[in-house]
């Protein structure tokens, strides 16, 4: 029984072994073959499909735009209710550009553009860090390339440098190249240590507190400054006042007019000095006017013969007393040459990071040496006495400008960085700079003035000295509010908002005059009365592009702009 069951199992297995295909090693490989070539094929018709659906939806795009209005698909190729912030900022770019707009700009201005049009080289390359983005703000700070960060940082990875106040290897050295820095910004400025000395700060704002601070102020003084100064200058009035001395504030027709009588427009509320310093002040009495070589605000560039005017002509006083003057220079020497051997103010503001963007946290004050001994001290420091007493006053304090002024150590390492911005800025060339600044400028103001709303009423309302196209009345900012086709303003904290939302990097500048109605300068409160409370600032420095000023240009046309 037991064998039957066996013979019939194996008999099953038999019929099994009938039943399976012999394995056909060819047959297996023309199979796999096949299948390969159709998951070609497939990956084939995606990528075509990826390729050609782009193109497409943007054609049915153009066509749909040129049925509803064909000025508007003339002026920016694009469907003005087309959903641009569904598309990359690097789209966004290349669907605005238009290159006959760019022909047409270099030939207009031909290698005054770009370096000789060298920018596209290393523009792109240098602003990586952007992602795209398209900043707008250098007088805010200027761009800090990857080559610079690069030089820097190798500088101090190689080198080891520490503390001046040693006589160690690491500190000698150090203070060897802090030297060295301060021959080089000298020599950037056309002077050097016979004439000016270098005091190194935080940035324009400690340098103009410190002149304040110094000043030799006496009741009879008299502090003068232009209604377009920053605020860090006006805030110089407050040392004024505390040593008794009045305060004065003109704009520009008053220089030119310089009515002796205007001085007694703000006189003293300070009886007597409420401060001591340190030092014996001169005898003889000292007057301040301080002004801006280009403005902060919107661009507008002062005469920097007034210098002269203020050291020889006596304005104002009456042959009583001496002038000096400080000039504000944080948002002129980035695009401008400023030369102190033809102009020689008392006292020169400057920031680094708004010349080359790095370092931060470093600015100078230039001290012409003739008016250094008149610069009182309220405080001193480590670094900056010979020697000092803790049970009596006595404090001796050390006779080079620059150090008796650098109150405790010195940012050293963001000081010798700078030898590799200035070295950047000199392979540009300063004279470059300025020309390749003023083209887009030029651009973007004559393409914004020249638009109107349907109905023809004005888009945009800029400021400053653009209408005297003249490089050395007006600088790289463009301050401006736009209208609507109502004549109401819109909103400046409105269009921060919306360039920030679209990729761009801008700034919106309060009016002093009506700022007092403010909760704060960062508050979204635009306008007193219809008028706005401030302007929108539109700043262009070394690495800004033809690309980048057109796109906001159209950006600005799309969003405000009504084409009826």
């Amino acid at each position: 029984m037991q064998n039957h069951q066996e013979k019939e199992l194996e008999k099953e297995k038999e019929k099994e072994l009938e039943l399976k295909p012999i394995p056909n090693k060819e047959t297996e490989k023309e199979k796999k073959k096949e299948k390969k070539q159709k998951n070609k094929s497939k990956e084939a018709e995606e990528s075509v499909l990826y390729l050609i659906l782009p193109p497409v939806l943007l054609f049915a795009t153009l066509l749909i735009s040129s049925y509803v209005g064909n000025e508007y698909e003339e002026e920016f190729g694009l469907y003005p209710y087309f959903d641009v912030r569904d598309l990359s900022i690097n789209i966004r770019k290349e669907l605005y550009f238009s290159e006959d707009r760019k022909t047409t700009f270099l030939d207009e201005w031909g290698s005054a553009y770009g370096y000789n049009n060298t920018i596209d080289d290393f523009a792109s390359s240098e602003k990586e860090h952007l992602k795209g983005d398209v900043y707008l703000d250098y007088t805010g700070s200027a761009i800090y390339t990857k080559t610079l960060v690069d030089e820097i940082t190798s500088d101090w990875k190689i080198n080891f440098y520490s503390n001046v106040h040693s006589r160690s290897t690491s500190s000698v050295r150090t203070e060897e190249q802090i030297q060295t820095i301060r021959r080089l910004v000298l020599e950037w400025f056309n002077t050097s240590d016979e004439e000016y000395s270098v005091i190194f700060t935080s940035g324009a704002t400690a340098s103009l507190k410190l002149v304040g601070e110094s000043f030799p102020w006496k009741k009879e003084s008299q502090f003068v400054y232009c209604r377009s100064n920053h605020n860090s200058v006006i805030g110089i009035r407050e040392f004024a006042t505390q040593f008794g001395a009045g305060f004065t504030v003109v704009t520009e027709p008053d220089l030119v007019e310089k009515d002796p009588e205007i001085i007694a427009q703000y006189p003293s509320f300070c009886e007597k000095s409420q401060m001591q310093y340190l030092t014996e002040p001169p005898d003889d009495l000292y007057h301040l006017f301080a002004y801006p070589a280009e403005s902060n605000f919107d661009g507008s560039k002062f005469n920097l013969s007034m210098i002269d005017r203020f050291h020889h002509d006596h304005l104002f006083c009456n042959d009583t007393g001496k002038w000096l003057v400080l000039l504000d220079a944080a948002a002129f020497v980035p695009t401008n040459r400023l030369d102190l051997s033809r102009y020689k103010p008392d006292f020169v503001a400057l920031s680094f990071y708004k010349m080359f963007g790095l370092p931060t946290g470093i600015g100078a004050l230039l001290v012409h040496n003739s008016v250094a001994p008149l610069m009182q001290k309220l405080f001193f420091g480590g670094g900056t006495v010979m020697i000092s007493s803790c049970e009596s006053h006595l404090c001796v304090l050390h006779p080079n400008p620059s150090t008796r002024f650098e109150d405790g150590t010195v940012n050293f390492l963001s000081i010798i960085a700078l030898k590799y911005g200035i070295n950047m800025l000199n392979s540009l060339g300063i004279q470059s700079i300025s020309d390749h600044v003023w083209t887009l400028t030029r651009y973007l103001y004559t393409n914004l003035i020249s638009l109107s709303h349907s109905n023809g009423q004005p888009f945009v309302e800029i400021y400053g000295k653009h209408h005297l196209n003249n490089p050395l009345y007006q600088g790289s900012i463009i301050a401006f509010n736009l209208k609507n086709p109502d004549g109401t303003y819109v909103g400046y904290f409105t269009i921060q908002k919306d360039s920030a939302d679209a990729g761009f990097h801008l700034r919106t500048e309060d009016i002093h005059q009506l700022v007092s109605e403010k909760r704060s300068c960062g508050d979204k409160r635009d306008f007193i009365h219809s008028k706005p409370f401030g302007v929108v600032r539109v700043s262009l420095g070394y690495l800004t592009t033809f690309e980048e000023v057109d796109y906001f240009l159209t950006f600005l046309k799309m969003k405000y702009l009504d084409w009826d």
